[in-house]
């Protein structure tokens, strides 16, 4: 099976924590998709095997780099609860 890992977005239970939009990041999120196109496929194939990608259009390097690059958009929320 093949997984595509993107973040979900929420708003954050926390109120008040001066954040413009107040999101909460759901990085465990996991997408299956069992039926790729040859672009998703293609792109997990430059991932996989790290080619150059110095020659593909901008919006396809930005894409993998959407696929590979960590969101940060929100801070840990620690529990005081154990």
């Amino acid at each position: 099976f093949l997984t595509e890992s993107l973040p979900l977005h929420s708003p954050c239970p926390e109120q008040g924590m001066g954040d413009e939009f107040n999101l909460m990041d759901h990085s465990d999120l996991y997408i299956l998709d069992f039926s790729p196109n040859l672009k998703t496929l293609c792109k997990i194939a430059v991932i996989q095997y790290s080619l150059d990608q110095s020659a593909l259009p901008h919006d396809i390097r930005w894409e993998l780099a959407a696929m590979t690059t960590n969101s940060n958009i929100s801070r840990p929320i620690f529990s005081s609860h154990g």
